[in-house]
């Protein structure tokens, strides 16, 4: 197995703080990356979250513990998983019914990740309806989760591709969450990343 020596992102998060945006998309493209090509291999991983998320001597993402991972056809060949796992803050909220797919579930714990990388907290406790935040997102009044959300913080932090991203990455209906292939183009997705030199500084 490859030594990983940098230590947990949720680590990096917790001691240093927030990232900027333009280190926390580096890194939400690199988290996509390996997501992308764990998919195409045929498995979800299912416990996507900071604590494993990895980042080597050289500050470069990779992901970690496959302890939950499984074949995304799953057991029936349908591509419909059954089993209730991974940790609760990044729960896509399908999952509480045993009837989900894996692509789905790892695409909304990658939102998840991205906003705390952002922003430095979670943007809800977990995915449920009775969840004060959560249940925003579900009724679609995000003018009213980003309020709350702003409220400590200097006028334009979140930018409107920024915000439109988030909930469509943590939207709870599954099939309206963006395939990774939408998220490759969306246009904050698509601004500048960071040059090594400029993540290693």
């Amino acid at each position: 197995m490859e030594y990983v020596g940098g230590g947990e992102l949720f680590d990096f998060v917790a001691d240093t703080g927030k990232f900027s945006e333009k280190v926390s998309r580096t890194y939400f493209h690199q988290m996509m990356n390996g997501l992308h090509y764990l998919h195409q291999k045929g498995y979800a991983h299912r416990d996507i979250k900071p604590e494993n998320i990895v980042l080597s001597q050289l500050f470069i993402l990779k992901i970690a513990d496959f302890g939950f991972s499984c074949q995304i056809k799953g057991k029936d060949n349908t591509g419909i998983l059954h089993t209730k796992l991974g940790t609760e803050g990044y729960m896509a909220p399908e999952i509480a019914n045993k009837k989900y797919e894996g692509k789905n579930v790892d695409i909304f714990a990658s939102g998840v990740i991205l906003f705390i990388m952002f922003a430095g907290n979670p943007p809800f406790e977990k995915a449920t309806p009775n969840d004060p935040y959560y249940k925003l997102i579900k009724e679609k009044r995000y003018d009213i989760f980003w309020k709350a959300h702003c409220r400590k913080r200097p006028a334009g932090f979140f930018s409107d591709s920024f915000k439109d991203l988030f909930v469509r990455l943590v939207a709870f209906e599954p099939s309206e969450r963006l395939k990774i292939e939408e998220i490759a183009s969306h246009p904050w997705v698509r601004e500048p990343i960071c040059t090594h030199a400029e993540i290693k500084e």
